[in-house]
């Protein structure tokens, strides 16, 4: 991904990396990442969201539409790729309702490490219903509680 896609991304797909890199020449400094487009469109994307310590943390999602198409496994095996050559250590972890993350991740050769309890809590109640919602957790309260699954790479 160059410092024009990652705009482009910030913009169109996840403004929360305007938090993490400062500018796109700050992720292209620092960070990396891997998209597949289609008619100048992401359908899949996965970056750095965060780099340090020797490690890399892996934020990758695939538009609706170009979901169960391989998309993902691709972009994630040019992420750890790239790790793997720049002496990097992938870190995938996500929510534990997240099923096709949970999926995945084992078939990006990641293993299970350890689950840590996780606290949500949002202003707009809707959020958080919905997110759970989608994630098939059942409590719906203002806290809700669930799990964070931490995987660590086979090599580890």
């Amino acid at each position: 991904m160059d410092g024009i896609l990652f705009d482009k991304y910030r913009k169109e797909m996840d403004s929360s990396y305007d938090s993490l890199w400062s500018s796109a020449q700050h992720f292209m400094d620092r960070g990396f990442g891997y998209c597949i487009m289609m008619d100048d469109h992401f359908a899949s994307v996965c970056n750095a969201w965060f780099v340090g310590g020797g490690s890399a943390d892996i934020d990758i999602v695939t538009v609706e539409e170009y979901q169960n198409q391989g998309l993902a496994t691709l972009a994630g095996t040019a992420f750890i790729e790239h790790c793997l050559n720049n002496n990097l250590t992938p870190n995938y972890n996500c929510d534990a309702g997240n099923l096709r993350s949970i999926k995945l991740a084992t078939k990006l050769g990641f293993v299970k490490n350890y689950d840590l309890p996780m606290l949500w809590w949002h202003r707009d109640q809707n959020i958080i219903s919905d997110y759970l919602k989608k994630y098939n957790y059942s409590s719906l309260s203002s806290e809700a509680k669930g799990n964070c699954v931490f995987f660590r790479d086979q090599l580890s």
